[in-house]
C-alpha cells in the first residue's frame, strides 16, 4: 500500500500547519485533515505524500 510509512508522520501534522501555505500547500493539507477524519489515507497519491515529506524536511510544518 503506497505511503503507508508516511501514516504517523501525517497524523503528527494534523493538528499543526504549514508556515506561509501557498494556495496549492493549503489544499493539500485540507486534503491531507479529510483523508485523517475519514481515516481513508488512499485519498492521497504517491506524489502527495513525497509533497508531505518534502514540507516536513523543509520545515515547512510547524
Amino acid at each position: 500500500m503506497k505511503g503507508k510509512h508516511l501514516i504517523p508522520i501525517i497524523l503528527l501534522i494534523s493538528s499543526c500547519s504549514f508556515h506561509q501555505m501557498s494556495t496549492s500547500e493549503q489544499k493539500l493539507f485540507d486534503k491531507v485533515q479529510s483523508a485523517i477524519l475519514t481515516q481513508d489515507m488512499n485519498k492521497l497519491s504517491e506524489l502527495e505524500y513525497e509533497k508531505i515529506a518534502t514540507y516536513i524536511s523543509e520545515g515547512k510544518v510547524h
